[in-house]
């Protein structure tokens, strides 16, 4: 089931949508581009006709002094050329403004500790943020060290949701392309990812997207590293557009797809797993994609799309990860980027994992899940914020809008909540989390198969 590539550039581009023509022209070139190419992955006739858009995205690590590029993870799926391809290229600009922002913000970004600042807009501090437990700390390689009350760190500025009052946090827990000043004392205490960040022609709409990650984020951290349920979804005319996507797009003897519902303890949304799985356990064997919205359906869509993007993404990963299967290191607390877990889960060996988490056998009529509803973004951007709210969830809201974004009508929403659950390096979870209490006792498992 290899997937491999025919290349695009903006420049050639023709026969497309006009908007998405010109997004291209602007931004994909080898030269001076947000992305130097982009990549159709090719299907087999096991694969859903979905398109898969790979971008590769310009070497803006070396602005931060690394010699290798960071996971990102860029990517657009979608039913016509075109939504997978604005998707690809809004990722790209999420992307783009974590590794550019503290270059635009810096002399906005106070490098001081917490006990300097504790008192004029500090929103969290060392106290309340102890994600790992001791032994987590103690263990061999592990990568990350506490951090204390005297320990100069960056901050960046945001505002809080809840009056609009300036804050400060920690760069490192927001901004993806932050490197810690090791050489000033700054400790690396944790690790940024890019979810909870969204882009979109509408700012309420980037704001809107980027809340449901924060949910989404936390729904699947409690749910893989807790004894949270998975039920697996019977479709009902609730969701007959979903019900009819996969009986027109899925070849009846390719992949299969399951849908299951992970449940948030506290916060209003609706969250989706879909797990996808060869059927005849070839590499690669099994993945998970997940989406969240207010809208089941659209959170079912989602959760579709990025499932049916997994087996493009493993055979990635397994190519850059390892040399070949037989390879697969037996250390499974060293996965320490989200490509090798996608890989992992790509082996036949390692599907039982993801049968164990969902099950086939507890299952809900999708009629019967709850009701919350899309009610047009405003309002829906206003039911998110209160769920926050009403769940007494601190929450942290920034605008990574840089001036070329700005310039190609997109705006970038980045929100940030210390309550909640964020994507971990997989083999390193946030076990001393106080959030896990509303999910159970949390533990050490397998490494998440998120990407």
């Amino acid at each position: 089931m290899a997937a491999e590539a025919t290349l695009v550039s903006g420049a050639r581009a023709r026969g497309l949508d006009p908007r998405v023509a010109a997004l291209l022209d602007r931004m994909v070139s080898p030269l001076c581009g947000f992305d130097k190419s982009m990549a159709f992955s090719l299907r087999d006739g096991l694969m859903p006709r979905i398109e898969v858009v790979i971008p590769q995205f310009a070497a803006l690590h070396r602005l931060l002094g690394l010699d290798r590029p960071l996971s990102y993870h860029i990517g657009g799926y979608g039913l016509r050329a075109e939504e997978a391809m604005m998707r690809a290229l809004g990722e790209t600009l999420e992307r783009y403004s974590h590794m550019v922002i503290s270059g635009f913000r810096e002399a906005q970004m106070p490098f001081v500790p917490w006990r300097e600042i504790a008192a004029s807009g500090a929103f969290f501090g060392p106290a309340d943020f102890r994600p790992f437990t001791d032994a987590q700390y103690e263990r061999e390689g592990f990568p990350f060290t506490r951090w204390g009350d005297d320990d100069p760190i960056t901050w960046i500025r945001g505002t809080t949701a809840a009056n609009g009052a300036d804050i400060l946090v920690p760069a490192q827990a927001v901004v993806v392309g932050y490197v810690p000043r090791q050489s000033g004392g700054e400790p690396w205490f944790t690790a940024a990812v890019t979810t909870g960040s969204a882009a979109h022609t509408d700012p309420r709409r980037a704001l809107r997207s980027a809340l449901l990650e924060l949910i989404e984020v936390d729904t699947t951290m409690g749910h893989w590293y807790s004894g949270e349920d998975a039920r697996r979804i019977v479709l009902d005319s609730r969701v007959q557009r979903v019900a009819d996507l996969v009986a027109r797009d899925v070849p009846a003897h390719g992949l299969t797809y399951t849908f299951h519902y992970l449940r948030n303890p506290d916060l209003e949304a609706h969250v989706v797993a879909c797990v996808v799985r060869s059927p005849r356990g070839e590499i690669p064997a099994c993945g998970v994609g997940v989406g969240a919205d207010l809208d089941l359906e659209h959170a079912m869509y989602k959760a579709f799309l990025e499932a049916s993007a997994i087996p493009h993404l493993a055979m990635i990963g397994l190519q850059q990860s390892w040399a070949s299967p037989d390879s697969v290191p037996d250390d499974l607390m060293a996965f320490g980027d989200l490509d090798q877990n996608v890989a992992f889960y790509a082996l036949p060996a390692n599907a039982h994992v993801i049968e164990g988490r969902f099950g086939m056998d507890d299952e809900v009529a999708a009629a019967d899940l709850p009701p919350f509803a899309a009610a047009g973004v405003d309002r829906d951007v206003t039911h998110l914020l209160g769920t926050f709210a009403r769940a007494g969830k601190r929450l942290a809201i920034f605008d990574f809008t840089t001036p070329d974004i700005s310039d190609l009508g997109f705006s970038i929403a980045r929100c940030y909540s210390p309550d909640t659950l964020s994507l971990c390096l997989p083999s390193y979870p946030h076990l001393a989390h106080p959030r896990y209490r509303a999910y159970g006792s949390p533990k050490e498992t397998y490494p998440h198969p998120y990407p």
